[in-house]
């Protein structure tokens, strides 16, 4: 059952509100492929983890190794292989129940190196040759933006413990190869909105699937994101869809939270609030975005056809 807010039924005092409903007709659709590098060690005793060459992230956008990584994350999975890691990450169906245990360490700043023996499980010593052993489990090493672990992930690198290697540096370089993708707009159903006015009511509460195709989880929908990209088709959106922040000519935030609505003249960006689709010389899309979620791609995004 959807609650009705209050605050929905103000702008009915003063007269009729239009309210876009959005659906998962007008959904684009993702794919994605994580080829994550592996790199075998020693079993059992401590691993100099060096990142000085990660110089861009999986989605290709230039990292300062000595001051972009928080925090290192090693996870390990008992019942899962490398691919069934990388697969489930692709479709966004990792579950954390696939989760056995993991430990963190939280990069000081200016370091490019760290040892396997400092990680810790929520900042408790552990045993280095009872956490981290041949048979063990697949081990995902994992750089993040962010001190929460599994959040705004620059890299993804497998450790593979073996009782036969003397390996015991790793260097952890480039991400910018282990995602691949293909976003698909252009089948979607588009939506069309005033091209002037004051307000531009969507309401996203009818949804029930992301653009992977999975069960959509609109509680995690935290950010609203409004684009306008000069000079730009929607075929060229789709080949840069990751960079959706990046390409924009004009570009509109709004943080959200416990919704499943929004008014467009309340985002804002560096030329202050929304306030009209002009120009209308490009392409306009409409993003709902979960930024505490591992997958990069938006949950929903659509193309606006300005009226």
């Amino acid at each position: 059952m959807r609650t009705i807010h209050l605050a929905i039924l103000a702008p009915l005092v003063g007269g009729c509100q239009t309210i876009t409903m959005l659906s998962d007709a007008n959904n684009f659709a993702y794919t994605g492929d994580i080829d994550a590098p592996s790199h075998e060690t020693a079993s059992g005793v401590n691993i100099e983890i060096c990142w000085d060459e990660l110089t861009d992230d999986i989605q290709c956008h230039e990292v300062d190794p000595t001051s972009d990584p928080k925090l290192i994350t090693m996870a390990r999975f008992n019942n899962l292989s490398e691919v069934e890691v990388e697969q489930q990450i692709s479709d966004d169906s990792l579950d954390q129940s696939s989760l056995s245990g993991f430990l963190t360490y939280e990069i000081q700043g200016g370091e490019t190196c760290a040892q396997l023996e400092d990680f810790t499980l929520d900042g408790t010593p552990v045993v280095l040759s009872e956490q981290y052993y041949e048979g063990g489990g697949t081990y995902l090493l994992l750089f993040g933006r962010t001190n929460i672990p599994g959040q705004n992930i620059i890299s993804m690198d497998f450790l593979v413990p073996m009782e036969s290697s003397e390996v015991v540096e790793v260097d952890i370089g480039p991400a910018c190869a282990t995602l691949d993708f293909t976003a698909d707009l252009s089948s979607a159903e588009s939506i069309e909105l005033n091209a002037g006015g004051s307000s531009w009511v969507v309401d996203w509460g009818d949804l029930t699937t992301n653009g992977l195709g999975n069960p959509i989880a609109l509680a995690n929908i935290d950010r609203l994101l409004l684009g306008y990209y000069a000079g730009m088709s929607v075929a060229d959106i789709e080949a840069s869809f990751l960079d959706l922040e990046l390409v924009a000519t004009d570009l509109y935030y709004m943080e959200l939270f416990n919704t499943f609505e929004a008014d467009l003249a309340e985002a804002t960006g560096a030329s202050g609030d929304f306030s009209g689709f002009d120009p209308v010389d490009g392409t306009w899309v409409l993003a709902l975005m979960c930024t505490t979620c591992s997958n990069p791609a938006p949950l929903f995004a659509t193309v606006i056809v300005p009226q």
